[in-house]
């Protein structure tokens, strides 16, 4: 056992079933009860009374029916708090596997969590029988316990907290790819080209049906009508731009923000969006993503159509190198992912953010 549950299980009254340990805190599953212990101090809980493990940002709560036993704060990055917590939810559960085979509940005894094998072969002289029931899980060996790590530090894989019990489904994250990255937009894209689509055909399907008329026809009183129908598919581009760009936006923000955080794109290829601490981002830091990369993405073109507006007289050549030069510097924003230690894009440095597979 490492040091912190050590010193648990020198405060434990009956014998340690499961344990799981993090860098800063510890947790023991005795036969009658649950101690947890961190830096702010040593908090038990009756085995018997614990209906619920769940977490709380990173404060662990095991609760029962009417209150809360342990409640406590645990500084760890993203997956080695997802595991920890998983981790304790089976720990919780062999233990009370095991206590209720140790335990004779149909026997009255002064305490409710006392363990009466002893009072039960000292009367009968033999260890009474025990109810047939399944074996608990296997009990993994012990894992290297992983380095300290401080608030920001972005979560690495191969950090497990050590533990006892059997906790081999604990999930495992990795930073997302270029290619699944990849995937995932075109995904988004497809779909909100679609409905992009659509809603220019509402909106300026009457001009463009006018234009096609007007221009059908070749007759020079339609001059005025083929001038009015250009005039509204301006408008009417210039109208669908804005709601695209709004609606991107939301779609964005309010996907990577919400319990699933990502998109519909994101969410098919298995990937999500979080800070540097592994958490849930905000509404407005999803924001602040999303007009980092369409601001980047717009300020370049600007950028590069004004290069090649002033290399104009330099001939063909010279406009094509401004092209050139302004879509490598598009693409730069997104393959940093390739050579960057947590592959994050140069939109998710400005806004600290990272992509994650599940």
């Amino acid at each position: 056992m490492g040091d912190w549950t050590n010193r648990l299980a020198r405060e434990a009254t009956t014998r340690v079933l499961a344990q799981v340990e993090t860098p800063d805190a510890g947790l023991v599953c005795t036969e009658n009860e649950v101690l947890f212990l961190n830096a702010n101090g040593l908090q038990r809980a009756p085995l018997s009374e614990i209906t619920k493990v769940s977490r709380d940002g990173p404060d662990l709560v095991l609760s029962g029916a009417t209150q809360t036993y342990v409640r406590g704060s645990i500084q760890a990055d993203k997956l080695t708090l997802a595991n920890f917590f998983s981790e304790v939810k089976q720990a919780v559960t062999v233990a009370r596997a095991r206590r209720e085979v140790l335990m004779d509940t149909t026997v009255p005894t002064a305490h409710p969590t006392q363990n009466i094998a002893p009072i039960l072969e000292a009367e009968y002289g033999r260890p009474p029988p025990v109810p047939m029931a399944p074996p608990p899980p296997p009990l993994a060996s012990t894992l290297e316990r992983a380095p300290s790590s401080d608030a920001f530090t972005a979560p690495r894989m191969g950090e497990a907290p050590r533990m006892t019990a059997a906790v081999q489904d604990a999930p495992r994250f990795e930073h997302a790819s270029f290619w699944w990255r990849w995937g995932a937009s075109i995904i988004d894209g497809l779909l909100l080209g679609v409905v992009g689509l659509v809603l220019f055909l509402i909106l300026g399907g009457g001009s463009l049906l006018a234009i096609i008329t007007a221009a059908g026809t070749g007759l020079e009183g339609n001059n005025a009508a083929l001038a009015s129908g250009v005039l509204g598919l301006v408008g009417a581009y210039f109208v669908w731009a804005v709601l695209v760009l709004i609606g991107s936006w939301l779609y964005y923000a309010l996907l990577e923000s919400s319990e699933r955080q990502g998109t519909l794109g994101k969410i098919a290829c298995g990937l999500f969006v979080s800070n540097l601490r592994g958490e849930r981002i905000s509404f407005g830091q999803a924001s602040a993503r999303f007009w980092a990369k369409a601001g980047l993405q717009i300020g370049i073109s600007i950028v590069a159509t004004l290069l090649g507006m002033v290399l104009a007289g330099g001939g063909e050549t010279a406009v094509s190198f401004a092209q050139l030069l302004g879509s490598v510097a598009t693409l730069f924003i997104f393959i940093t992912v390739f050579w960057t230690p947590r592959r994050q894009t140069v939109y998710d440095q400005i806004t600290g953010t990272l992509v994650w597979r599940r």
